[in-house]
């Protein structure tokens, strides 16, 4: 029995000392990126959301990484459960770039999340009205 405890008692003590991520600690944007697909792929979405977040700041508009930026942003916030962050985060994608390959994917996705929020049309219409005129 009381090895099992020392057992939990070391797990306990390594989950707790696991630093934080930070997405604010990368010298530069590649290491920011590179840092944002791992925590994606990882599926640690708050992480990625974080990430990708400060990335759509400090990428410039002209880099080729910004739609794809804004892409994950917006799908890490979908995994989060933020719908309605996420449909906007979708919305900039075209808004900002709409010669962009992945601009009529975002413009779809979008339409998606505003579809998921929309649960009682007899309510609020609002949501309803928006995924229409995304998908139109």
């Amino acid at each position: 029995m009381n090895v099992r405890r020392g057992l939990v008692l070391t797990m306990l003590v390594a989950v707790a000392c696991k630093p934080q991520f930070n997405a604010g600690g990368f010298g530069s944007t590649d290491a920011l990126y590179a840092a944002a697909m791992k925590e994606y792929n990882a599926k640690h979405w708050d992480n990625a959301s974080h990430a990708f977040e400060r990335l759509t700041t400090e990428l410039s508009p002209r880099d080729p990484r910004i739609a794809t930026a804004y892409l994950y942003l917006a799908r890490s916030q979908e995994k989060h459960g933020d719908h309605l962050l996420a449909a906007k985060s979708y919305s900039r994608v075209y808004e900002l770039m709409p010669q962009d390959t992945l601009a009529d994917d975002a413009l779809y996705a979008s339409g998606l999340e505003y579809q998921k929020m929309w649960r009682r049309p007899v309510l609020d219409a609002e949501y309803g009205q928006n995924a229409i005129t995304q998908f139109q």
